[in-house]
Formats: C-alpha cells, sequence, structure tokens
C-alpha cells in the first residue's frame, strides 16, 4: 500500500486505479486509507463471503510450503476459491503451473491482505470515489456476491458481471469495460 501511495504522490496528477484479485483488495484498501485516486475499478477482489476459510486456512497454507509442497498449497487455494476439480486439473497441466507453485508463499499473505476473506464494508465506505466492482458471469458465485455488496455499501459505486469471462477475464474485455469507466 506504501507502494501505491509513494507513486499516486509522485505523479503529476490524480490517477485512475484498477486492480484485480489480490490487487483489488489492495487498491481498496488504500482509498479506504486516503490513498487519491480519480476513479477505482476492481475486478473480483477475493472476499468471499460467507463461505471465508479464516485465518486457520493461511496457517495451513504457511505449514505447506515450508513442508516444501506448494503444489498442494496452490490446488487447495484454487479450491478454497471455487475453483471446480476439473479446472484445477487442467490448470496444473498449464504453463502457468510453475508460477503458481512459485508464489504459493504469498498466498496466506494475501488471504490476509482480504481479511480472511470477510469484505470490511464498513472500513470500505470511508471510499470517496466513483468505484466500479466487477465480476466475471463464469465466475464462482462469491465472486457477484462481491461486486453487488460493493455496489450496495459503498457511496459511489456501480456493480458490472462481465459476460462470458471467469476470474482471469480476457484483457481486450477489461480494457474497453476500463475504457468506458475511466474516460
Amino acid at each position: 500500500m506504501q507502494d501505491l501511495a509513494a507513486v499516486v504522490a509522485a505523479a503529476d496528477q490524480v490517477p485512475f486505479v484498477y486492480g484485480h484479485s489480490s490487487g483489488g483488495a489492495l487498491v481498496l484498501e488504500a482509498a479506504a486509507r486516503g490513498v487519491e485516486m480519480r476513479r477505482l475499478a476492481v475486478y473480483e477482489p477475493p472476499y468471499t463471503g460467507e463461505h471465508h476459510p479464516g485465518p486457520e486456512f493461511g496457517e495451513h497454507l504457511d505449514q505447506l510450503v515450508a513442508a516444501g509442497r506448494r503444489d498442494q498449497a496452490a490446488e487447495r487455494w484454487l479450491a478454497m476459491t471455487g475453483t471446480p476439480p476439473p479446472v484445477i486439473a487442467a490448470i496444473k497441466t498449464g504453463p502457468g503451473w510453475a508460477h503458481r507453485q512459485a508464489l504459493a508463499h504469498t498466498l496466506s499473505q494475501d488471504l490476509r491482505l482480504a481479511n480472511e476473506g470477510r469484505l470490511p464494508i464498513e472500513r470500505l465506505t470511508l471510499i470517496d470515489v466513483p468505484v466500479l466492482a466487477m465480476a466475471g458471469a463464469a465466475s464462482a458465485p462469491w465472486a457477484a456476491s462481491t461486486a453487488a455488496t460493493l455496489a450496495a455499501g459503498l457511496p459511489h459505486a456501480t456493480e458490472q458481471i462481465v459476460g462470458g469471462q471467469q476470474h482471469i477475464p480476457a484483457d481486450h474485455v477489461v480494457a474497453a469495460t476500463l475504457e468506458r469507466f475511466f474516460w
């Protein structure tokens, strides 16, 4: 958050800000703490609602990583977010799996950043800029629920369900949506 605040402070103008997944949680928290933004768009910040895993899950992930079982930590993280088993199996055979395993040590940090999955709507109501809360139509149900809760709870927020998209949306789809929202 301090890095984002430093970049914003060094900019010649107040920026438009976009955050995806845990980056969405990060920029929401930054905006709530007063980091200046012109507009803020988030795509599926990982607040999983009533299905939040709690701090024990983060500790479990840390234990798996410490035991050298990064693959299991990454797989359990995906399952916790609602990724269906066939999709997890496909991800594990893809070129990005090694990268996911390499980042497994950050998963518990992401969980803590996202308030163990519970949406801190009371704190986020301090955000006083236009917010676009997005979720993919093909994502797990928690994503649309989070977007709806943000839109209903923040003073200047709107919700958009992005047709045909999952947690990793197509770049051109998100770019077009951001262009409409930011300008």
